[in-house]
């Protein structure tokens, strides 16, 4: 619960300060007069009901959520004080959010919303009954989807006995239907998914007989509400799963799987139709979509899809699909589907649907964990499986729809085969609630900081101007965190794809899945913080298509098929993609290889053939470190890096040589502070110091790599003074150039070190397993679910 009260909490900052466009000048007089005054302005009647809505949760989740020796008075007491304090200080903040109107009154309507929520738990039966609930998913959350479903279909909730209304709302139905497929398919699939719910409450919920009348009473109660309408398609849809329902009597768990693709199918037909294509902007900014246009329309859209969602990953839970594969399932469907949206017409592509579906799934899997952490508690206390943890660990056989209820959060524990007698089970990749809160405690704070800090970096004079200009949004506070997200996955990412090559048998060939992978994510992420002008003059536009359509390098064949496939649209983002993947490839490259290598050798129990590890792994990457010098340099569509690369001459060897040096330097620094981050002590001392010394061997590559002397647009500078001087007739003092140069260096190698770091605490239990050797002596233990399970012994 207390995780709930922390979420509202986030969720009210997010919406108080929505679109966090934030002016750094200072306020005059006249505006503190008139925000002191404010407390006087009478605001409109939707103004009033939003601020007190926006503080129920905050109320309720807040009394839920206090510990059993605190008294009931005390916490309320204590909420009303830091909930007042709350709410002036985000009406204080507002002062400062372009597009925002601060106003005190909007604390007293909060504290109202504050203490009709926390006040409805003052009762001790009531907090009792509130806090079981949520406490049983099983019966919760199923009564949470079907509460969704309706409020989505009777938004206002303003009934009324005008007949007019009510003829208003059949207009659409008689007077002027209109056939659409997709609301059809989408309203049967959801109404035949809440019959389900409903049926899974069993005994603790309403009979299965009373949903043949609530499912026609629903939409009778739309025509006697304000704003209510029905449509041919929906009515249809209803109609049409309590047909299929009263003709398909299977089990529960056959219906689940056949409703998961059914609902899988709906959602994607009702999302992507009807299909214009054609560029459409992609909303990066988490709900910004639900945050503008009609609040009515997207609190109905919010509530439909809390429903969609979660009968998704209900569902896909229900037919025994474990939670992570579920998760993947949901989120990758939906991915798909907002991907397409962005390249079709009168729709609305956005991050917001993947947040909410991933919030879902964490939710549902904190409370399948409390579930199993309960019956584990039988389990100690005696000695053997309860019929608790039987429950909750074992699928039981689903009966009928006349039957026992659908245990929709229930699965069989994944438990390894045991180990083997001299053949120890091979340790995986497993995750565990706390190795999650661990890597996002590894995670926040830096990227808060690393915001916080470039965006006063870029308050301050003398700062590059292709530094200033770099973000998007001017420099948005929340666009620098996805960039913040980036610099970690730099770590991360290669972390991760090395731990995964190096438990692949066939590393010629997984090598560059594992680097083009990691560095399309790191892409991906620099493509919403970064400008597109940043991005295009780092790894250069789109030319293929005009080489291919009008230069003709393939022929008049070659033109044919390019302008056949229209490749004006999907072509360029392509190789776009492909071009950065090649610029920073030698860059994941060098991670990957390094971290892979490091974990063959850690499997050894040692560190001994290190070397030949990684000669092996940069020996594959040879031919695609050719190839991505090719794509970013030999062919590249922008002049901007190659006139700055030093060319050939110390033995014979180019800048680039140089500047590939350096990116080892940079990659095995990283990789060895942030192994280091995990011993300590005089390991993570040595490691340090080393990346220390290292910063005048990586000065001397960069100068040697970069031209000592070039002329543009009448102004004479080198490549250094270009990349760390504030312009380019601007120049600093070779001792100031250093200095900049070890601060960039430095925070490189400590941004790949936290990186790291971070998937360390991501996956400890699996780095702890690698630092054992496999083919030692001994019995090994099986490990189910991050607990150690009793020793089998087998004859013979």
């Amino acid at each position: 619960m207390k995780n709930l009260f922390y979420l509202t909490v986030v969720l009210i900052a997010y919406g108080s300060l929505f679109p966090f466009e934030f002016h750094t000048g200072g306020l005059s007089a006249a505006v503190w007069d008139n925000f002191w005054r404010s407390w006087r302005v009478i605001s409109s009647r939707g103004d009033i009901l939003s601020n007190v809505a926006l503080f129920v949760p905050y109320g309720l989740f807040g009394m839920a959520a206090r510990s059993a020796r605190t008294p009931v008075v005390g916490r309320f007491v204590f909420l009303i004080l830091t909930g007042a304090l709350f709410a002036f200080v985000l009406q204080l903040a507002q002062l400062w959010v372009i597009a925002r109107d601060a106003a005190l009154q909007d604390v007293g309507w909060n504290l109202l919303g504050l203490v009709v929520g926390a006040g409805t738990l003052l009762r001790q039966d009531f907090a009792r009954g509130f806090s079981g609930f949520f406490a049983s998913q099983r019966f919760s959350f199923p009564l949470l989807l079907l509460l969704a479903w309706l409020i989505s279909l009777w938004l206002p909730f303003v009934p009324t006995l005008d007949l007019q209304v009510v003829k208003n709302a059949l207009k659409p139905l008689f007077l002027d239907p209109v056939w659409d497929t997709g609301e059809a398919l989408l309203h049967a699939a959801c109404w035949l998914v809440a019959i389900s719910l409903w049926q899974s409450m069993g005994r603790d919920g309403p009979r299965l007989v009373h949903v043949y009348w609530l499912l026609p009473l629903t939409l009778v109660a739309q025509l006697f509400l304000v704003g209510g309408r029905l449509t041919l398609g929906e009515v249809s849809g209803a109609a049409a799963a309590l047909l299929l329902h009263a003709l398909w009597p299977s089990t529960f768990e056959q219906r689940a799987r056949t409703l998961l693709v059914l609902m899988f199918l709906a959602v994607g037909f009702d999302k992507i139709t009807p299909v214009q294509l054609g560029e459409n902007r992609f909303l990066w900014i988490p709900f910004e979509g639900f945050l503008t246009g009609s609040m009515l329309t997207n609190v109905q859209n919010l509530f439909e899809k809390f429903f969609v969602f979660g009968a998704l990953l209900w569902l896909a839970r229900a037919s025994r699909l474990s939670w992570w594969l579920s998760t993947v399932l949901v989120t990758g469907w939906v991915l798909e589907i907002e991907v397409f949206q962005s390249f079709s017409v009168g729709h609305t592509a956005e991050i917001t649907d993947m947040l909410y579906v991933l919030a879902l799934a964490f939710y549902l899997r904190s409370g399948w964990n409390q579930e199993a952490g309960a019956a584990d508690e039988d389990v100690a206390r005696s000695g053997r499986y309860s019929r608790r943890r039987q429950h909750v660990l074992d699928a039981p056989s689903i009966a009928s729809r006349e039957g026992k209820p659908l245990p929709a959060f229930s699965s069989i524990a994944a438990q390894p085969p045991p180990a083997v007698r001299g053949v120890p089970a091979r340790p995986d990749l497993t995750l565990s609630t706390g190795d999650i809160k661990a890597a996002l405690w590894a995670l926040l704070p830096g990227v808060i900081v690393i915001a916080i800090v470039l965006r006063l970096l870029l308050e301050l004079p003398g700062i590059p101007y292709n530094v200033l200009e770099m973000f998007s949004g001017g420099g948005s506070v929340l666009f620098i965190a996805v960039f913040a997200l980036a610099v970690a996955w730099n770590g991360a990412g290669s972390a991760f794809a090395g731990h995964w090559l190096s438990k692949r048998r066939w590393g010629l060939l997984a090598l560059p899945v594992a680097v083009f992978g990691s560095a399309l994510v790191s892409y991906l992420l620099l493509k919403v913080a970064l400008t597109a002008e940043t991005l295009a003059d780092l790894s250069g536009g789109s030319v293929l298509n005009y080489r291919m359509t009008q230069e003709k390098v393939w022929g008049d064949f070659g033109a044919s098929v390019f302008t056949f496939l229209n490749s004006t649209t999907i072509l360029p983002i392509v190789e776009r993609a492909v071009r950065f993947v090649a610029l920073v490839g030698p860059l994941f490259v060098a991670l990957v290889a390094l971290q892979a290598a490091v974990y063959k050798v850690r499997e050894r129990g040692g560190m001994s053939g290190m070397v030949s590890e990684l000669g092996k792994y940069l020996l594959y990457a040879l031919p695609w470190l050719l190839l991505c010098k090719y794509i970013a340099f030999d062919e590249s569509s922008t002049d901007n890096l190659n006139e700055l690369i030093e060319r050939p001459g110390t033995f014979g060897l180019g800048g680039g040589g140089y500047l590939y040096a350096l990116v080892f330097l940079l990659s095995a620094s990283g990789v060895w502070l942030g192994w280091a981050m995990r011993s300590g002590g005089r390991r993570l001392l040595v490691a340090a110091v080393a990346a220390i010394v290292a910063v005048p061997l990586g000065w001397w590559l960069l100068n040697q790599g970069l031209v000592e002397r070039f002329t543009k647009y009448h102004a004479t500078y080198s490549g250094v003074d270009f990349f760390l001087g504030p312009d380019r007739r601007n120049r600093l003092d070779t001792g100031t150039l250093f200095m900049r140069w070890s601060v960039v260096q430095l925070g490189m190698v400590l941004s790949l070190a936290w990186g790291i770091r971070v998937f360390h605490a991501f996956s400890g239990p699996v780095l702890a397993a690698a630092a054992r050797p496999w083919g030692g002596a001994g019995r090994h233990e099986p490990v189910v679910r991050g607990r150690t399970a009793p020793a089998r012994h087998y004859p013979g």
